[in-house]
């Protein structure tokens, strides 16, 4: 699934799971890197993250989900 509806991304949320968007290429040529933005459930509110990541990957190996740990 490329894309989660909103049924599925409110369900994830009211299970305490985050949800993950990709908002496209950053940085420069010499460093290129990525962005997205996270949406995680707190006690009584949800917490929204920008990452900014340099893309440490090539062709044949791609780890977006570790990088931002």
């Amino acid at each position: 699934m490329r894309y989660l509806t909103e049924f599925f991304a409110l369900g994830a949320l009211r299970r305490g799971r985050p949800i993950e968007q990709f908002l496209g290429p950053a940085g420069s040529p010499e460093r290129p890197g990525i962005r997205y933005i996270e949406l995680r459930p707190a006690k009584i509110r949800y917490e929204i993250y920008l990452h900014t990541v340099e893309d440490v990957g090539h062709e044949t190996f791609c780890r977006v989900s570790k990088l931002a740990a």
